[in-house]
């Protein structure tokens, strides 16, 4: 995922901020998230710089998927210094 993103990167990102997704991530290290996935799956991203990598299928097939822009979100809050709660 790119700083500056694209139509489809953006529709990743709406789709997970309506879905409040970013709530439930668990930042596992600095460059390394667990997020959520449908029923009891888990997946792991990875950031590299600003592009995250997810192994889900749609990232496999170079669709951005809401998983990484979930991880994006979670580490854009980080840095801004918000809380669960603020945002």
């Amino acid at each position: 995922m790119a700083a500056s993103p694209t139509s489809r990167t953006q529709r990743a990102i709406d789709a997970e901020t309506a879905e409040g997704l970013y709530r439930h991530v668990t930042r596992v290290d600095a460059c390394t998230y667990l997020v959520p996935g449908s029923e009891y799956l888990f997946y792991i991203v990875k950031r590299d710089g600003w592009t995250f990598i997810c192994e889900c299928r749609a990232a496999v097939a170079l669709t951005p998927c809401r998983h990484a822009a979930a991880a994006w979100h979670t580490m854009i809050r980080d840095q801004a210094g918000k809380t669960e709660g603020g945002n």
